[in-house]
């Protein structure tokens, strides 16, 4: 997946570059509630997939807003590293 998340960065920055950053909040809230719906309602996997896409296009347009033409690839991996080195994360059970 390696620079495929700077290329989804790019089209958004290219289709959603305006707007109130509170509508762009808002939309990710509301899609997250959308993939809370799909998963708790088990609407099935594509449902899941769809909302799940349709959660970090809204985040990554949020990114992209506020963080400018960073590299999102390589902020992905230093935040993903940091978290597989985070004792708190290495032990990680969910609740049952």
């Amino acid at each position: 997946m390696s620079e495929q998340i700077n290329r989804y960065a790019a089209r958004i920055h290219r289709l959603f570059n305006h707007g109130d950053m509170s509508y762009h909040l808002a939309k990710l809230l509301e899609e997250s509630g959308e993939l809370s719906a799909a998963v708790t309602k088990s609407q099935g996997e594509e449902a899941v997939c769809d909302e799940v896409a349709d959660v970090v296009l809204s985040a990554l347009v949020i990114g992209v807003a506020s963080c400018g033409h960073k590299d999102f690839d390589e902020i992905i991996e230093r935040k993903l590293s940091a978290l597989e080195n985070d004792p708190n994360y290495q032990n990680f059970k969910p609740p049952q």
